[in-house]
């Protein structure tokens, strides 16, 4: 954070098969000590349910793993074809393939996923099919996670720039210049940064770029800080907001943005103040300032809220009454210390000033 109030290749998808026992991920049928659903790389499927819905289907699985079949002799073998990609991702065989899938790459299940997919479908293939699954509720979570392992997969980004030629050739009246827009157009620029940020974590040498076009996009088609902490659902972070992996990124988009728009300038702690309130935001630094990973970024920004209540021409008195403090409860009440801190800076930089109550 620049604000001055802060100071790959992919594992074989068919490596390992003698490692893991089918017993790890091949349930007994339908027991009643089973889960309802199976994980993979996150996202439920309801398995029992779709995929695994007769004893066939399960005595399938069990037979590809006993005969080590390849994952894509097995793509076959569910019944997958390359040319029926109508509602893909919802499909009882796409789910039986990519849960076989994961029995040989379970450290990396989304980007094996991903790479086999690319294999049966194309570059192009994947990027239709997983633009089309983020138009739908059911399967928008698992598209995100899934081109997410695409970027983390591919340094050259070739998903992303397939991408952007789908949705020209589908849109020529709308044709978008940049690969940045066509993913905002489908996905928002929430899911969108959570992708960005993911393949950033995984050393992707292209992410950062990405996350700096991704801001010039914001510029380009100005919102205020303020709207935009919205945007991202910041605002519903709640207590953890300080330690949410989007805040970095709006940070460097409100200074961008006060350096194209000083007229319009904010700051952070005018922005969580508009959010929160004076009042909730005080409270929520003063726990975040308890915590090592939030307390210096906390201080901080409690720093900053008290220089804004000085600015403000508010004494002690005003918050003593903002926090609806008591003498009598003054020893046992939480807002007291952050009255006792402001006292503190108030009267260093006010020396010799007398209040009602001292700390």
């Amino acid at each position: 954070m620049t604000s001055p109030e802060l100071s790959v290749s992919v594992r074989s998808i068919t490596a390992g098969r003698n490692d893991i026992p089918t017993k790890r991920l091949l349930r007994k049928y339908k027991t009643e000590e089973d889960d309802d659903e199976e994980r993979v790389f996150g996202i439920k499927f309801g398995l029992v349910d779709d995929a695994i819905e007769s004893f066939q289907s399960y005595m399938l699985l069990r037979s590809m793993q006993n005969s080590f079949t390849t994952t894509d002799e097995a793509f076959a073998k569910v019944g997958l074809k390359v040319d029926e990609v109508a509602d893909l991702l919802e499909s009882p065989k796409w789910k039986t393939w990519a849960t076989y899938i994961t029995t040989h790459a379970p450290s990396k299940p989304d980007e094996a996923i991903a790479a086999a997919m690319t294999l049966r479908y194309g570059g192009d293939g994947v990027a239709k099919i997983l633009a089309s699954a983020a138009n739908s509720a059911n399967t928008k979570a698992l598209a995100v996670k899934l081109e997410a392992a695409q970027l983390t997969r591919c340094p050259q980004l070739a998903t992303w720039n397939s991408y952007l030629k789908l949705y020209n050739k589908k849109y020529p009246r709308k044709e978008t210049t940049t690969m940045i827009d066509a993913f905002k157009a489908s996905y928002g620029d929430e899911e969108l940064l959570k992708m960005i940020i993911s393949a950033e974590n995984a050393k992707n040498a292209g992410a950062v770029n990405m996350k700096d076009d991704l801001i010039k996009s914001w510029l380009n088609d100005p919102t205020h800080p303020a709207n935009m902490f919205q945007n991202l659902k910041l605002d519903k972070s709640g207590d953890d907001f300080l330690t949410n992996p989007l805040l970095p990124t709006w940070v460097q988009y409100m200074n961008a943005f006060n350096k194209e728009y000083p007229h319009s300038a904010t700051t952070m702690i005018q922005t969580f103040t508009k959010t929160y309130g004076e009042d909730k935001l005080a409270t929520m630094l003063q726990a975040a300032a308890k915590v090592p990973g939030t307390e210096k970024v906390a201080e901080n920004l409690q720093g900053a809220q008290f220089n804004l209540w000085m600015v403000q021409k508010k004494n002690p008195d005003d918050i003593f009454k903002l926090f609806k403090l008591e003498s009598s409860t003054l020893a046992t009440s939480s807002s007291a210390d952050i009255w006792r801190a402001y006292y503190r800076a108030y009267e260093k930089q006010n020396p010799g000033t007398l209040f009602s109550f001292k700390p």
